[in-house]
């Protein structure tokens, strides 16, 4: 009996618990779809709750998948895509192939040069052209040069096209014009002359059309003449006649015949000057045909046909003479599975996230081991460490020469930083060697006469008895921290070169040592903690916050330079926790299965995180999470050996990383445009009908901003809840 009284008290319970929490939603956060992240954190030694669910399913095509988000209940619904359509493609939205509309030989392939437009000479070609020209009217100005045509006062310009065609006012005009030959790559625009078929006898037709037009009109006057002088002779033989002079009647009727025989002839000259325009018509519509124009504004992709080789024109097939392509307008092409292609429409806006593929601006090579650390200093020098005897400078202006060398009295040097961009007081560097010491050094005194600095300012001793692993300098360079593989962090003045305090908390090698603040510092280890350590005015230490749960394969976590994020690995996941208190509020997600390693660092403005992945070479530029908007991959940075480290510089113009087969590289970030816009193109067709086991191809418009983005080029399209 007591046995079945303690099981219907159990199961009470267990229902009141279970109406409890029902009761208990937090009906405030449901109201304004956000849910609090209270308890990610509940205190040291626990790990983070993973709320994310399942994927609720992905489609996978020929040009990509689609797939919905995992709904995180920490973040505002606003900012959770409802769908994801992955690897499409940019293809340009106007494509010309350019025809050959004659048959004929090339004469030139080149567009005619601008006023004051300067062109290597062997890019130029000169080339004797035909232009049609027509006089000027009195007070008429024009914009287009002036012609004197031999033999005429009058001005001539060119003929515009559609004016009517008067005799004597027309003519042919000759001159050789210089034309810059087009290669690929070449920006053109709507209607400019890419080139010429050879139009000699286009020329020749023309000219005998003008001159026939010109003899049309002598006709239709002299007949008009001699029909006005058959008309007197008329009228003279009538008025006697009427006065009753001697006026044969036969010699009345021969006159009045005249008369009608000239008016009649009159008449054909007339329709022979009609003839002679749409002779003229012709003449210039032929000639036309030989030139080879864009109908589309772009740049030329490709060029089949060059300076002198033959072409068929329309009745034979028309060769392509070239294709061009307009890259101010894009189009996007993704697959999706049915059931989310029947939730997009056309006229749908969605969000693009493009990922450009880069390659280095400059590679530097001198160290004969992997490098093992760098990073940049307030002037733009590079430092770089492989755990040899000795660290180089690199100046950027000299490619391939290091500036100068710190010599470290035969000490191998894993780890180095630089004093902050503002504030600091001085240009110092800061490196860690394997005796455990740390040396600063004066980058200032690196000059043109002086090739070296064999002695540091100061050596932080008596902090470590094992090699330094990293190192930091503080917000405003007055202090720095060094940690060591004896699993201890000490806190040093900079000025005096005293150690303030040493920080022991982790289980194992100190990976990375990164300032929050003036007073705050954050720490990871192979012990896959971090740890927020509060520092008081003298460097001692006030409290500790522990955060654990790391993949620990990213090494350098980075903290955002508003001291209120710090990067947390786990796995193909790096999360952003908030400081101090080490909330969820964003994350970046590998696609597939590669997973983050090595560093994850913030820009010096937040708004970038750079990234290596565990594929060979794979360096990725992420843009940052906000509260509006998810963050995600903007460019890759391709090199053909693994990044072993990574640093922004202090003015976030350039990004150095260091690789396994000894080359210091220097990156570009993406393009002002990039970062700081979400780009938005529009649906404007779901070809449903199309639907098969591979999915639904979706199509989508935008503009393309300044031409970045490239044709072959992959985006993430991203469909937002609330989009119409």
């Amino acid at each position: 009996m007591l046995r079945w009284l303690v099981v219907s008290v159990t199961l009470g319970v267990a229902v009141v618990v279970v109406g409890v929490l029902a009761a208990g939603l937090p009906a405030v956060d449901r109201v304004q779809n956000v849910v609090s992240p209270a308890g990610l954190f509940n205190g040291p030694g626990q790990q983070p709750r993973d709320r994310m669910p399942p994927n609720l399913g992905a489609g996978h095509g020929l040009l990509g998948d689609m797939e919905d988000e995992p709904i995180d209940e920490r973040l505002p619904v606003s900012i959770v895509p409802r769908a994801v359509i992955r690897e499409c493609r940019f293809a340009p939205y106007e494509v010309q192939e350019v025809p050959s509309r004659h048959d004929g030989e090339m004469s030139h392939l080149g567009t005619p040069l601008l006023p004051g437009e300067q062109v290597d000479p062997e890019d130029l070609d000169e080339v004797e052209v035909g232009i049609l020209v027509v006089e000027m009217k009195t007070g008429e100005s024009a914009k287009e040069p002036v012609y004197k045509v031999p033999g005429r006062v009058p001005r001539y310009r060119p003929y515009v096209d559609l004016e009517p065609f008067e005799p004597n006012k027309l003519a042919l005009v000759k001159q050789k014009q210089h034309f810059r030959r087009l290669k690929p790559g070449a920006v053109v625009k709507e209607g400019q002359l890419l080139g010429m078929i050879n139009p000699e006898l286009a020329l020749d037709e023309l000219g005998m059309a003008i001159a026939e037009l010109d003899a049309s009109e002598a006709k239709y006057l002299a007949s008009g003449e001699t029909k006005k002088e058959a008309k007197t002779r008329l009228d003279r033989l009538l008025s006697i006649q009427k006065m009753g002079g001697a006026v044969a009647q036969e010699e009345v009727d021969g006159a009045r015949l005249t008369v009608e025989r000239y008016r009649y002839e009159e008449i054909e000259n007339l329709q022979g000057m009609v003839t002679a325009k749409k002779k003229l018509g012709r003449a210039l519509t032929s000639l036309n045909q030989h030139e080879i124009r864009a109908r589309i504004s772009g740049v030329v992709k490709v060029i089949y046909k060059n300076k002198g080789e033959a072409v068929k024109g329309v009745e034979k097939g028309a060769d392509t003479v070239m294709v061009l392509q307009n890259s101010s307008l894009l189009k996007i092409d993704g697959k999706v599975d049915i059931q989310y292609a029947r939730s997009l429409r056309a006229g749908m806006e969605v969000v693009v996230e493009p990922v450009h593929r880069e390659s280095h601006e400059l590679a530097f090579r001198g160290h004969l081991e992997p490098i093992t650390g760098v990073a940049v200093s307030k002037n733009g020098l590079i430092v770089s460490a492989s755990g040899e005897n000795q660290v180089f400078v690199w100046d950027r202006a000299r490619v391939n020469q290091a500036k100068g060398l710190l010599k470290l009295h035969r000490v191998r040097t894993f780890v180095v930083a630089c004093t902050p961009l503002d504030d600091a007081a001085h240009n110092y560097c800061l490196t860690g060697g394997e005796d455990g010491i740390g040396r600063l050094w004066n980058l200032d005194a690196l000059t043109d006469n002086v090739k070296q600095v064999s002695k540091p300012v100061l050596e932080f001793t008596d902090g470590h008895h094992k090699p330094i692993t990293a190192v930091a300098f503080g917000p405003k360079g007055k202090w720095c921290a060094t940690g060591s593989d004896d699993s201890t962090i000490c806190i040093w003045d900079v000025a005096t070169g005293t150690k303030l305090e040493t920080l022991t908390g982790h289980r194992g090698k100190i990976t990375s040592v990164q300032f929050a603040s003036e007073n705050q510092l954050v720490s990871a280890s192979v012990d896959q903690m971090l740890l927020l350590w509060n520092l008081k005015e003298n460097g001692a230490v006030d409290k500790i916050k522990k955060l654990e749960g790391r993949g620990g394969e990213v090494a350098m976590l980075g903290v955002h330079p508003n001291g209120k994020q710090v990067l947390f690995d786990q796995g193909k996941e790096l999360r952003l926790l908030s400081l101090p208190d080490g909330q969820y509020t964003g994350s970046l997600q590998n696609a597939g299965a590669m997973t983050f390693t090595t560093m994850a660092l913030f820009s010096p403005d937040g708004k970038l995180i750079l990234t290596n992945g565990a594929a060979e070479g794979r360096l990725q530029v992420w843009r940052t999470p906000t509260a509006t908007t998810r963050g995600y991959e903007l460019s890759q940075l391709i090199w053909n050996s693994p990044a072993t480290c990574g640093a922004f510089s202090p003015d976030g113009k350039f990004v150095v990383t260091g690789s396994k087969d000894s080359y210091l590289l220097v990156w570009p970030l993406p393009a002002k445009e990039m970062i700081e816009k979400q780009l938005k193109a529009r649906i404007i067709s779901v070809d449903t009908s199309l639907e098969d086991s591979s999915g639904v191809l979706v199509h989508a418009q935008m503009t393309n901003p300044n031409n970045l983005l490239l044709a072959g080029d992959k985006a993430t399209l991203v469909v937002y809840p609330g989009t119409k």
